[in-house]
């Protein structure tokens, strides 16, 4: 039985690493994943379990890696099936390949000196989406047209919003103009 709700995954957020890697391997049967050693640098960046998710419900990544703490990777892989409910829907067709930026990055949030999300692998950065046709759908190129591309990057972030504490899109400013971020962090946004 796959995760498949957001009570769920709260319950991910809760549990300490080891109850939440039991849960991955036990109750994400569609989740591909590594486990990757506890990493911190001198720079407070890192993480105690990491997650190196390499495909979800038959679902790819371009580059081939998602490295995230585990209750991300369970959120992660909640989104991937509810979105490709969406393009299913939408489009008609299934996405075979997530194409993202990056996951795990020890920086600081843009214009501040707190680090962000992504220096925990609590964060994700997507940029489009590649559909069973062959077919790229992206974020920066089909946010602002009409039609089924726009509708369904749309549904996808609304998707985000319900799962992820936050989500930014084009919406909230020019700096994600090519993207959505989709983090677990202490913030609460939907934009």
């Amino acid at each position: 039985m796959g995760l498949a709700t957001s009570s769920q995954l709260f319950a991910f957020q809760l549990a300490n690493d080891a109850v939440c890697q039991n849960a991955m391997e036990t109750q994400l049967p569609d989740l591909k994943f590594a486990i990757e050693p506890p990493r911190e640098t001198e720079k407070g960046c890192g993480w105690d379990l990491g997650i190196n998710m390499t495909a979800v419900h038959d679902v790819g990544f371009s580059p081939s890696e998602v490295m995230n703490r585990c209750p991300m990777a369970a959120a992660n892989t909640l989104w991937i099936k509810q979105m490709n409910i969406r393009a299913q829907e939408i489009l008609g067709k299934r996405v075979t390949t997530v194409l993202h930026f990056d996951t795990y990055s020890c920086r600081n949030v843009a214009g501040t000196s707190r680090l962000s999300e992504h220096a925990y692998a609590n964060a994700w950065d997507i940029s489009g989406f590649v559909l069973e046709d062959g077919t790229t759908i992206s974020v920066l190129k089909d946010w602002d047209k009409a039609g089924p591309k726009a509708e369904f990057l749309r549904a996808a972030r609304d998707e985000a919003c319900g799962i992820f504490r936050v989500t930014l899109s084009p919406d909230y400013n020019a700096a994600h103009a090519n993207h959505f971020h989709v983090d677990m962090g202490p913030s609460r946004i939907c934009r």
